[in-house]
């Protein structure tokens, strides 16, 4: 099994300001007939993950009709998402006289499968899809979108035993793919798709408009910066298979770096099979091998995190989740591109309230701009 580990960094958490906007939720069962509207909670959290299975969490009176609506393995929807939710969780407090609710969205019906057998990695796209379509196994109104063509190239070789979900998101780690299941209740399905982000930075070469955030443009503030070299890695050993002076071994330095600058990582690769019945050379596998250095240093960067307020005036329209955006601080001299990777909002006491969480950002001191 060669699935790289989640990444270890904080991510960036940008809040919005709070909106008198109203979330209407519609409960759907197993078989997406609607059952009904559910408008009158106490609070409501609704999270979606560019790549992951995000949150629900509703809080209810313990009324006869939201009892009969808050079913377990029902699925709640809106009109303004193609998104659903599972309900995982209920529970009933005849104290408070409410009701708790929690759930995921529907990509955990994936997160019911596993990788049977070996699943090989090539292209981006096609292995999700691939996984998925592979490993289905009954689960019932599950399809798979067609092909977009993506031509991005993962650097993991292959899953065995993995979990779906685990396997998808270690490909987006990997790839920047993102994906997520429509919910398609009028014609009764779920469709898993893929999905790309658009590049709104500053110096983005697709002719995109700008989206920049700071606080010289009064859209951004209460920033903090943290960086953290506790992970850092740049050089790795990678040792193949075979053992003791036979053994195969290389160097990944892709950076050239020596002396202070080095930071260097073992990896175990023997899992990783040298072919030679097959016709496969010794610089075939040491390019295997290779990749599989990348891999394991892609894991092992620098940790930048940084965080503030964002006016989120425009999500869902002219940004969204899997969009990269520019952040900068004139104050700190950083400037950093960056991908929203999560939108949370939070309905309660009558107001709602977006929060925008950002995914690991490169950031760049100094970097050649005009702060």
């Amino acid at each position: 099994m060669t699935t790289p580990s989640y990444r270890q960094y904080q991510p960036a958490v940008f809040n919005a300001q709070r909106q008198k906007r109203a979330i209407e939720l519609q409960i759907h069962d197993t078989s997406f007939a609607r059952k009904g509207t559910l408008s009158n909670y106490i609070s409501l959290e609704w999270e979606e993950d560019w790549a992951g299975l995000g949150r629900l969490v509703i809080v209810c009176v313990d009324s006869p009709s939201n009892i009969a609506l808050l079913q377990q393995g029902w699925y709640v929807g809106r009109k303004d998402r193609d998104t659903a939710m599972v309900i995982r969780y209920v529970k009933y407090d005849s104290q408070a006289h409410e009701i708790t609710v929690r759930g995921y969205t529907t990509l955990s019906l994936l997160e019911q499968r596993t990788i049977y057998r070996t699943q090989v990695v090539g292209n981006a796209e096609e292995s999700m899809r691939s996984i998925v379509q592979n490993n289905l196994r009954g689960l019932p109104d599950q399809q798979v979108a067609p092909s977009q063509g993506f031509t991005d190239v993962s650097n993991i070789t292959q899953f065995t035993g993995d979990n779906v979900v685990g396997a998808l998101v270690a490909l987006n780690e990997d790839s920047g793919i993102g994906f997520r299941n429509v919910f398609d209740h009028m014609n009764g399905r779920h469709v898993f798709t893929v999905q790309k982000g658009s590049d709104f930075s500053f110096n983005n070469t697709v002719g995109n408009p700008t989206r920049i955030f700071s606080a010289e443009f009064k859209n951004l503030q209460n920033i903090t910066i943290i960086k953290d070299m506790d992970i850092f890695r740049n050089v790795a050993f990678v040792a193949g298979e075979d053992t003791g002076s036979d053994r195969v071994w290389i160097e990944v330095n892709p950076g050239n770096v020596s002396g202070l600058d080095r930071f260097e990582l073992f990896v175990d690769a023997r899992d990783i099979r040298w072919n030679k019945d097959d016709g496969e050379t010794e610089a075939e596998y040491k390019a295997k091998l290779y990749a599989r250095g990348i891999e394991k240093l892609n894991k092992h960067n620098k940790a930048e995190t940084f965080i503030g307020e964002v006016d989120s005036n425009g999500f869902g329209v002219d940004f969204s989740r899997g969009d990269i955006i520019s952040c900068k601080s004139e104050k700190y001299r950083v400037w950093l591109n960056v991908r929203i990777t999560r939108s949370t909002e939070v309905r309660e006491e009558n107001m709602t309230r977006l929060k925008l969480t950002l995914g690991e950002p490169e950031i760049t001191l100094l970097q050649v701009v005009n702060l």
